[in-house]
């Protein structure tokens, strides 16, 4: 079978992990990229995550496998003749993606203008920290963990008796890697209704904002005075220590934290206060004591089987020498070599019914395909246009696309809340007697009727929807659905995979009602294998993934990033969606689309294995050191719960980090003046600047560092990031009037598109049931005799009351 992507031609013009993961993305899917590196390579050719030092002549494995199956060409565009094949490439390609810093590319004569100038169909999309258009004091250079501390995620994370902690394993990197795969593909496709391409611009802090946060800003706008401060805290229960290693419990709903605690014969815990979150939170101790007394009588394997008996997710944490070789990755076969076989990597994370997708190959050697590319180059005329024929381009890129969401939590509606963003009509399928279960997640107790309709990640993850009920248990409600269908270009689900095939919507219904329909399934383990029944949430693709065995103190345990594979992964599966919609557009034909939460969180830790695998050496967590800096870390200021985070990225850092400290005595130590002496007394370093930093706030502790040249933040709690000087000045947040919730303001998405002029749209998520009748009789054209009939009959309505 085809690659979806076949034809599409890129230009690679990044350093680092986010532009390589955006590309690698593409190539996945059968684009083919030349790769344009400086004459030093590009420096994650000689990335180690563990620490070992620059080996002349040797490529690091990750950055292998991030660039497999691409060309290298040598070219320095500060030259003359190495701009002249710039802009030559550029007229041969379709997408051109860069990752300088602000202005460098206009600097060198390869703007979005000058891009355009070359070629007019071509789409520039450019990677930066904070997005274009951002004006700062400094010339601050953001580490990951800086900007994982801007964008409120680090203070967040970890107990609170102890300092807050970044996700580990650059996670905010790859984020921007997906939002930025999806900016390409949309803009192409615009190109080519247009004729006309555009600049595509990408931010790194906002697609952590987005990604790694989750709503704590929104759910302060919609209680108002009634919120309480967001604090830092440990889902009770979550990574916990079996008897022979450590097992991941997730227990998001009431009804998972009544079995967890039936299965640990916890009966008089099983109800009541104990299935709040926060009262297990407010009794810690306590909690953690019951479930330690029970998780560490038994093993790892025992207790998964128990916990998949009663329906609570679970998942094995263990390291990137294990992670292989579990289930459901070892049945699953998710694990591949290259062609050299070097190293063990994840394939990619999508399946398609009518596609293939392209196998790991070998990554080029630096330069390896700089003569033959020049010789054609000098020989080659100009790419002509594409062959699609040129229109005038849809206000929003998706305008006319209808999508029916069957999904619920968080992944699957998050997916689709971006189609209506960028325009498409989507109907928000939910029932009476099981609404979608995010909506419980609220702002407002039990006892305001409308609870449900406050929830702060409900509304977000599905604004812009029209919402309908339809009772699917039915043989009435199943019927309206495959009407609902028929009329439709894509369905989205997230469900195990039983669930939608018990009602009688599996792929093979959806074809008889629509032969060239899409259906994007985001299921936790795919669709085959022995873990194809059990449910999973983001919390689980953490556990089971090596993210939690990398997050965490070095004397503690695996944390969880919190929930951040749910929205990544919802923009994977974006991502092949749009490839889907490209084969539809070009063959009339629809598909299934199969992406698994847990392959794509593999991708994401992907570094875990393969630094294993290639190496012999494991990741571990650290605190907040890494390879990034050192020194590297969070430190206490005055006021409660107030922190700075700084990054020594190279000698003059830490220069300007002794100045600022006035020069103590203790820094004076010869060994701190190389990276390998710093690494080996951090902790040391870290007492110093500790005993600095809690004299100051966080917000002059970090201006007096970036005075001294140190990157430096202060850390900004998760439910006052919209207090961001940077978001605000990109208009990130929408303001959005709900009739229920109220006049608020939710976050964007973390890319712009020059050729979109308005701002993203601000309409509320659905209340339950709102548009039952605008859609089944406006739409599918009941009359009002009928829909009465259905309402008393239970199939529709706008309460839980109901079925």
């Amino acid at each position: 079978m085809a690659m979806p992507l076949e034809g599409l031609r890129l230009l690679d013009l990044t350093n680092g992990i986010a532009g390589a993961y955006c590309v690698k993305l593409l190539v996945d899917g059968g684009a083919e990229a030349i790769k344009v590196e400086a004459p030093g390579g590009d420096p994650l050719r000689r990335w180690w995550a563990s620490g070992l030092g620059d080996e002349p002549g040797e490529t690091g494995a990750l950055f292998e496998w991030l660039n497999a199956s691409k060309r290298s060409v040598v070219a320095d565009v500060a030259t003359a003749e190495g701009l002249a094949l710039v802009r030559h490439l550029i007229r041969q390609s379709d997408v051109v993606l860069e990752s300088f810093p602000a202005g460098q590319i206009e600097a060198f004569g390869l703007g979005p203008a000058q891009v355009r100038a070359q070629r007019r169909q071509t789409v520039l999309v450019s990677i930066s920290d904070l997005g274009r258009g951002v004006r700062r004091d400094d010339d601050t250079v953001f580490s990951e963990l800086l900007l994982q501390s801007l964008s409120g995620s680090v203070h967040g994370r970890g107990h609170p008796d102890r300092f807050p902690l970044v996700a580990g394993g650059r996670l905010g990197e790859w984020a921007t890697g997906v939002y930025a795969a999806i900016g390409a593909l949309v803009a192409w496709r615009r190109a080519r209704e247009c004729g006309v391409g555009e600049h595509v611009d990408v931010s790194r802090l906002e697609s952590m904002a987005v990604s790694l946060v989750g709503y704590a800003s929104l759910m302060r706008h919609i209680q108002g005075e009634a919120a309480k401060p967001y604090t830092r805290s440990v889902e009770i229960p979550s990574v916990e220590r079996a008897s022979d290693g450590w097992i991941g419990f997730c227990t998001v709903t009431n009804a998972q934290w009544h079995s967890f605690a039936v299965m640990a014969e916890q009966y008089d815990r099983a109800e009541g206060e104990w299935s709040l979150l926060s009262y297990r939170q407010a009794h810690r101790a306590e909690a953690e004591g019951m479930i330690e007394a029970f998780t560490s009588r038994h093993r790892v394997d025992e207790l998964l089987e128990e916990s998949a008996k009663f329906r609570v997710p679970a998942a094995p944490v263990v390291g990137g020498a294990r992670i292989p070789e579990i289930e459901p990755f070892r049945s699953m076969g998710v694990y591949v070599r290259p062609p050299n076989g070097r190293f063990l990597a994840p394939r990619p994370p999508f399946r398609f019914s009518r596609n293939d997708v392209r196998p790991l190959g070998d990554s080029p050697a630096l330069g390896q395909h700089t003569e033959d590319i020049t010789s054609a180059a000098s020989t080659a005329g100009d790419a002509p246009p594409s062959g699609w024929p040129f229109v005038a381009a849809r206000p929003l890129p998706f305008a006319g696309l209808r999508v029916i969401d069957f999904s619920a939590f968080w992944a699957g509606p998050y997916a689709a809340a971006l189609l209506a963003a960028l325009g498409a009509d989507v109907i928000k399928v939910e029932s009476m007697g099981r609404p979608d279960p995010i909506r419980f997640s609220s702002s407002a107790p039990p006892s305001d009727p409308q609870w449900h309709e406050k929830s702060a990640i409900f509304g977000s993850c599905n604004a812009n929807k029209r919402g309908v009920t339809l009772a699917l248990d039915t043989p009435e409600g199943r019927d309206l659905a495959l009407r609902l269908i028929g009329g439709a270009d894509v369905v989205i689900e997230n469900f195990t995979p039983r669930v939608m095939e018990q009602f009688g919507l599996g792929y093979p219904q959806l074809v008889e009602v629509r032969p060239d329909i899409v259906m994007l399934r985001i299921s936790a383990f795919g669709a085959t294998g022995p873990w194809r029944d059990r449910g999973g949430f983001a919390q689980t693709m953490e556990q089971i993934t090596g993210m939690a065995w990398i997050t965490g103190h070095a004397d503690g345990p695996p944390l969880i990033p919190r929930g951040s594979c749910d929205p990544i992964g919802g923009m994977h599966a974006i991502v092949a969606l749009l490839m889907a919609l490209e084969h539809r557009d070009r063959t009339g034909e629809g598909q299934l689309v199969e992406v698994p939460l847990v392959e794509t969180s593999a991708n994401l830790a992907a570094e875990v294995v393969i630094e294993w695998s290639a190496y012999g050496r494991e990741l571990v967590r650290d605190g907040n050191h890494g390879p990034e800096g050192s020194p590297q870390g969070v430190y206490r200021c005055e006021g409660a719960d107030s922190w700075v985070a700084l990054s020594v990225l190279e000698d003059a850092h830490w220069h300007g980090l002794v100045a600022a400290l006035d020069a103590p005595s203790w820094a004076q130590a010869p060994h701190f003046a190389t990276v390998a002496g710093r690494r080996q007394s951090a902790d040391a370093i870290d007492g110093g600047v500790s005993e600095w930093s809690r004299r100051r706030s966080a917000d002059e502790a970090a201006r007096i560092l970036r005075q001294h040249g140190v990157p430096s933040t202060a850390v900004i709690p998760a439910d006052r990031i919209d207090e961001i000087p940077q978001l605000r000045g990109r208009g990130f947040w929408i303001p959005i009037d709900h009739p229920v919730a109220g006049c608020h303001e939710g976050p964007g998405w973390p890319f712009r598109f020059s050729g979109i002029r308005t701002a993203w749209p601000g309409g509320p998520a659905p209340t339950l049931g709102q548009h039952n009748q605008e859609v089944l009789m406006g739409d599918l054209g009941l009359t009002s005799e009928q829909f009465d009939v259905l309402a008393q009959r239970g199939v529709v309505g706008q309460t839980m009351s109901g079925r």
